[in-house]
């Protein structure tokens, strides 16, 4: 205010004639000292300021004051062998940051140069994916002979020799692109509840008329999602009415408006600024208590709603979990589908209500989990070469591709087939100890897991002699009884003969390449000999829950040990804390070397420009942080996809909070060192309006700091990187090394390196390219991270003294609701589906308590401050901050599993579906999305056992691509004998084209619409 009237101040040449002619003269030398000498004589600059430049130390002649010009300036510590950071004066005597006013331009033309990237991205984006995309079977690839089968198709696709003429590769590979470009669109987010009976494509859901409450679009997660950006939201409007309350009741406001009025700012701190200070400190200390009472009886409210919409989506959607139940534990050697379904019903005395197991086999071995995901897919470029040749009208608009796009060793599905059987006859594909049992009716499910938590399997093993000496001595001692496992043959001689001798296993311990858990019972450990069989009985868990989703199951991470974990969870936080030091070293520590430190000691703001560019470096350095967080924690061996959610929220709101600190504390540390708690409540009287604007001036460094570089700026970044660059980069490359081939083989090769997959040189496959252009899943974990540092964030400013503490709480508001719009309009719409759990939300609750144990920990600073709960001087008070603030947790997380803890009670309806129904509209199962089993029905049916027919899949499932479980051609030729196959082929006839016109499925459907309609019910289910 005063520079901007232009006068001299108190003090003016006058005052400044005492100082010392340059502030180098009389220092020790030392950082500390000059450090010290610039902030005293800046306390001075802050009062007086004879002229424009901030950055001036010294103007002693009144001619040069009046002429606004610059004698001396500032020098800034530096590095000799970094470029200078100091200051500089222009041709108007004006004293500037010669970098900062460079930087400043270059920050501009970067963010034009951005936005026209932006802009042109997604501009290019749409002409590519609608021009480039629009790939069609050409009438010259349709095959002469109609009647020819598609499996003669694919031996003649993989029979016709390669062509080596580059023209014809790139052809090839141009035609690849246009389908990889097409299939981004085919499997965004599509409506395959029922297929259209005309043959068009499946529509989009409409975003904007989609009630997420009772659609099931990707499970209870997506509308948990939104509603807790409802709770974020509501929260940051109640923060910033309660904070404008503070500084309006508290008379802040009208302080700062009379400091601009005021001509002589002694009068000004002497006469008026005691009482507004004090009543502010005071109006904050009750308004924070007060506002973090009501943030927490609204987040247990959320809590609980959520709770109670989890129960009622639950009734009024069936999914296949309702129908499923986990056993974990199981030997390794169990691979067998038809014995452990026996042994199910045998022990659960469930004889009929079984329809079948799925094993999860041990796919960590390279050799064979290597094969097993090559098999896989062959197996669906051969489902798209058959569905194309099929003749659907869905083949003439794109989906699918001719057997000239795929690769021959792809299309060869007897040798395939034949490997197949060798690996399953050689022992290689083991158990992972775990299996997933599948009902046919719901009500069983649940009943059966509810009265059951486990049961006994038996086994048997050949080990030798120095496995049975490691064997005996983990021994406990003899124990006389019966077997548990009544399926066993081994149950009904022990039965006759009595009682037997049997060790229970102390600890685990690997016997012949199987893991012996620990309590497995071992029979006649007296008798045991190299070369004779053990039998042994383990104990399995049954598992019951409403997550156990077969797409969401990481069928290749089963069989982790434990040891692989730890291992893989060791090199996670090498990898991360590399990643953030290189992160503070090539971006913290340059911003704060040519930005923060020189702004810093002059006390002014960065150019706006700089500041901007600084956000966007943020944002940058955070999507590369979470990328590296979601690599490494993929590599651990998760099973499920909710735990590794749980697992990269966890760590990467940790990893993100600590990063998000770094860069505010490099940012504003000399704000904070200068500004922060400067007015002193203590003693009212001796507070002067220099240390209420250095109060004020921490806040705008803050609020400069957070928008719109941070809020905004780092969202568009990460939307940008995750969805506009991938397109545009990855066409860019793909045309360049395998359409153009204008460049040398060694860059070719590469330039790979930076595609999706590292596809090899020669030409691109239809595969390969669908690959490449894959677009990105509907993952949430991704965004609930920002949902809580953000908050978190924003919160800090709440121990800062400014009547402009609102604005942020107002514009955070603004940031959610942005990224709500933009989330279920945009990222959502451009995503593939994922099954969505209410795992990741339980979560995000509890870490909820976080930003709101900042409020109450707020509430604990102003109390000290305000001397309700100690004293200003003393600085062991403000202990109390971090007391209330582990306090605000612990009572949190207390509160929150009093109001939320406990386990849902099933809820059986009349009207629910039968697992046929479910499965046709949700097109997977537990059997088409396991790999081994996929390919057990498709090379070696006899493998799964007897009553097979009801479990055979041959085509895996895929999200975008569900126009391949409707195809009929897998059920028909199925390799099986006889009866069984003919009566499997019927079934999977109906299953797979239960979306068709007429088809018995979709009977059933209209008819069960046509009675709810009617009002009528169903009668209950056995």
């Amino acid at each position: 205010a005063q520079r901007s009237r232009g006068g001299a101040g108190v003090g003016g040449p006058k005052a400044a004639a005492g100082r010392p002619s340059s502030p180098l003269e009389g220092m020790g030398g030392g950082f500390q000292t000059r450090l010290r000498d610039f902030q005293s004589t800046l306390e001075l600059l802050v009062a007086e300021d004879p002229c424009r430049s901030e950055a001036c130390l010294e103007c002693n002649e009144a001619a040069e004051v009046a002429a606004r010009r610059c004698l001396k300036c500032a020098h800034v510590p530096s590095v000799s062998w970094l470029p200078s950071n100091q200051f500089a004066i222009d041709n108007g005597g004006l004293c500037y940051l010669w970098h900062d006013r460079v930087l400043a331009n270059v920050c501009g033309v970067v963010l034009v140069a951005l936005l026209a990237i932006v802009l042109g991205g997604i501009l290019l984006q749409f002409v590519i994916v609608r021009c480039k995309g629009d790939f069609k079977a050409e009438e010259d690839d349709v095959p002469p002979d109609e009647a020819t089968s598609a499996t003669n198709l694919l031996i003649d696709g993989a029979t016709q020799p390669e062509s080596e003429d580059p023209s014809v590769l790139a052809k090839k590979s141009d035609e690849a692109i246009s389908h990889g470009l097409k299939s981004w669109s085919q499997r965004q987010m599509r409506d395959w509840t029922l297929q259209e009976q005309d043959g068009f494509a499946p529509k989009r859901f409409a975003m904007c008329k989609l009630d997420l409450g009772t659609t099931y679009v990707m499970g209870v997660g997506l509308p948990l999602f939104y509603h807790f950006n409802v709770l974020v939201f509501v929260s940051s409007l109640i923060t910033c009415v309660a904070m404008y309350a503070v500084q309006h009741f508290s008379g802040l406001d009208d302080l700062v408006a009379d400091i601009l009025e005021e001509d002589d700012i002694n009068a000004t701190s002497s006469r008026m600024i005691g009482k507004p200070l004090r009543s502010y400190a005071n109006t904050m200390f009750w308004g924070s208590g007060a506002l973090y009472l009501i943030l927490f009886v609204y987040a247990m409210v959320h809590c609980n709603y959520q709770k109670t919409f989890v129960s009622w989506f639950d009734k009024v959607n069936s999914t296949i979990a309702d129908f499923t139940i986990q056993l974990k534990g199981l030997p390794t050697s169990i691979v067998d589908e038809g014995r452990l379904k026996k042994l199910v019903e045998a022990q659960m005395q469930a004889t009929g209500e079984v329809l079948g197991v799925s094993i999860a086999y041990d796919l960590l071995q390279p050799e064979v989990g290597g094969r097993v995901f090559e098999m896989i897919e062959n197996r669906i470029v051969q489902a798209d070469v058959k569905y194309w040749h099929n003749g659907h009208k869905l083949a003439k608009q794109g989906w699918g591709y001719p057997a000239s796009l795929a690769k021959p060793h792809q299309l060869l599905e007897k040798e395939d087939q034949a490997e197949f059987r060798t690996i399953w006859d050689e022992g290689k594909l083991k158990g992972s100890g775990v299996a997933y049992v599948v009902f046919r009716d719901k009500a069983a499910a649940t009943f059966l897991a509810q009265k059951y938590c486990g049961m006994w399997v038996s086994n048997q093993i050949t080990p030798t002699a120095g496995e049975i000496d490691e064997l005996k001595q983990n021994l406990s001692g003899l124990f006389h009884g019966y077997p548990r496992d009544t399926s066993s043959t081994f149950y009904h001689v022990i039965h006759r003969s009595g009682k037997q001798a049997f060790a229970v296993v102390m600890s685990e311990l690997w016997i012949g390449g199987a893991l012996i858990k620990k309590g497995t019972r071992v029979f006649d450990p007296e008798g045991m000999a190299a070369g004779q069989t053990v039998t042994l009985e383990t104990h399995c868990d049954v598992v019951s829950n409403e997550s156990l989703d077969p797409t969401s199951t990481l069928w290749f991470n089963h069989g982790t040990p434990k040891v692989s974990k730890e291992t893989q969870f060791v090199k996670y936080l090498m990898q991360i804390t590399t990643t953030w030091g290189l992160i503070n070293l090539l971006v913290f520590c340059p911003i704060f070397y040519f930005v923060s430190m020189p702004c810093g000691l002059a006390n002014i703001s960065p150019n706006p420009m700089s500041a901007q560019f600084q956000g966007i470096l943020f944002g940058l350095a955070g999507n590369i942080l979470g990328m590296v967080n979601w690599n490494s924690i993929n590599a651990i061996g998760y099973f499920r996809t909710p735990t590794l959610d749980k697992a990269f929220v966890s760590f990467g709101t940790a990893t993100n909070l600590v990063n998000s600190v770094a860069f505010l504390l490099i940012g504003l540390c000399y704000s904070l060192a200068r500004g922060f708690n400067r007015v002193d409540m203590s003693d009212i009287a001796s507070n002067n309006v220099v240390d209420f604007k250095r109060e004020d001036h921490l806040f705008e460094n803050f609020y400069k700091t957070l928008i719109p570089g941070w809020l905004f700026t780092g969202a568009v970044v990460g939307k940008v990187m995750g969805f506009v660059m991938p397109i545009v980069v990855n066409y860019s490359l793909t045309s360049i090394v395998f359409v153009a081939r204008i460049l040398p083989s060694c860059v070719s090769k590469m330039l790979t390196t930076f595609i999706p997959w590292n596809p090899e040189l020669g030409w691109l496959s239809a595969r390969q390219a669908e690959h490449i252009f894959e677009p990105p899943s509907a993952a949430l974990a991704w965004e609930y991270a920002g949902y809580i540092i953000t908050p978190v964030i924003c919160n800090l400013a709440l121990f800062v003294m400014s009547p402009h503490v609102w604005h942020v709480f107002a514009l955070m508001a603004f940031w959610v609701a942005f990224m709500y719009f933009s989330h279920r309009f945009a990222t959502l719409v451009l995503s593939k589906k994922q099954p969505l759990h209410d795992e990741v939300e339980n979560l995000a609750e509890k870490l909820w308590g976080i930003p709101l144990s900042i409020i109450l920990a707020a509430c604990g600073f102003w109390g000290v401050r305000a001397e309700w709960l100690g004293s200003n001087d003393h600085h062991s008070s403000f202990w109390i901050v971090l007391f209330f603030f582990v306090i605000g947790v612990l009572f949190y997380l207390l509160v929150l599993e009093w109001v939320c803890g406990g386990d849902k009670k099933s809820v059986f309806e009349s009207d629910d579906m039968p697992y046929q129904e479910v499965q046709v509209k949700s097109r997977y199962s537990w059997f088409n999305t396991n790999p081994v089993h996929v390919l057990k029905s498709a090379y070696y049916p006899e493998a799964l056992g007897e009553e097979r027919e009801d479990i055979m899949c041959t085509v895996p499932f895929e999200f975008g691509k569900e126009y391949l479980q409707v195809f009929n051609e897998a059920a028909a030729e199925l390799p099986a004998d006889g009866k069984a196959a003919e009566k499997g082929a019927g079934w999977l006839r109906n299953f797979w084209g239960g979306c068709a016109a007429g088809s018995p499925a979709l009977q059933v459907e209209q008819v069960r619409e046509v009675d709810l309609a009617a009002g009528n019910e169903r009668p209950p289910q056995a």
